[in-house]
């Protein structure tokens, strides 16, 4: 009868810790989700060459299809996801949402998405440049030529621009750039 009781406890514990866990995850997010609302990218070490992946919920259950994304950017998906889209006619890194729709395109920076900076990052719709938040949301509408990233809650951006190739690299050239806030009004 001990070892039972012994068992029960056990288990209780381990699914305590478990379920701290996935809240620890969601709490980067700012805020705590159930673990049935994170999915997490799984691939194949058979498909290396493709590279392709998909997304499966905390209960294994697959809610992306393995092959539909031919690379996963976001590990673990709690309100959207960066993947590369080989359907994609333009063949481009694109944010999904939990419904697999496509909301926009990842702005590529250093061979992936751009990274998050004071809390936002770059996106990009019909050319332009605008900033999203990290649940996804777009704070700052796609309306720049050239942006930078965020640093001490502003950033420099552009509606005229030009970009030149310096290697692997490339410069964005403007003699109009200027400052926005976070909520995008024009700082003087």
């Amino acid at each position: 009868m001990k070892s039972i009781y012994l068992m029960l406890i056990t288990a209780a514990l381990f699914s305590c810790k478990a379920n701290k866990q996935d809240q620890t995850i969601s709490k980067i997010y700012g805020e705590i989700m159930p673990s049935t609302d994170t999915l997490y990218s799984f691939s194949s070490e058979e498909n290396a060459p493709e590279m392709s992946c998909g997304y499966k919920n905390s209960q294994g259950d697959t809610i992306i299809p393995f092959g539909k994304y031919m690379q996963c950017f976001t590990d673990t998906f709690i309100h959207f996801a960066i993947v590369y889209d080989k359907n994609n006619t333009d063949s481009k890194m694109v944010a999904i949402n939990r419904k697999d729709e496509i909301i926009f395109d990842a702005y590529y920076y250093d061979n992936g998405p751009d990274y998050i900076s004071d809390g936002l990052f770059r996106i990009k719709r019909n050319g332009k440049i605008g900033y999203a938040n990290e649940k996804g949301e777009i704070v700052i509408d796609a309306v720049y030529a050239c942006a930078n990233p965020f640093e001490d809650n502003k950033a420099k951006v552009a509606l005229t621009c030009t970009l030149t190739k310096e290697g692997e690299y490339t410069r964005q050239e403007s003699d109009a750039w200027f400052y926005i806030d976070r909520k995008g009004n024009k700082i003087d």
